[in-house]
């Protein structure tokens, strides 16, 4: 049985997110960190906004393009645009 997906595959903050999952170990290391289980990191399409601030910290990319629909465009998109 598949899970039906809220976010499409090709979304920005899907992308981060498993880039953060990814850059930071794996689900079972982002599940430790969190005191998750990586079943839970698997369900995770984006970033839970309670978790987004967190995980910039830990896996170095930005809350900006972690969940740009919650923070915005970054800064330095602001100034060059």
């Amino acid at each position: 049985m598949s899970r039906k997906l809220k976010y499409p595959p090709d979304d920005p903050r899907v992308l981060a997110c498993r880039r953060a999952i990814k850059r930071m170990g794996g689900l079972t290391e982002v599940g430790r960190v969190f005191g998750v289980t990586p079943q839970a990191v698997y369900k995770w399409e984006v970033v839970p906004p309670e978790r987004v601030h967190a995980m910039a910290l830990v896996s170095g990319i930005s809350i900006y393009e972690l969940r740009p629909d919650l923070h915005g465009a970054s800064p330095r998109d602001k100034l060059a645009g």
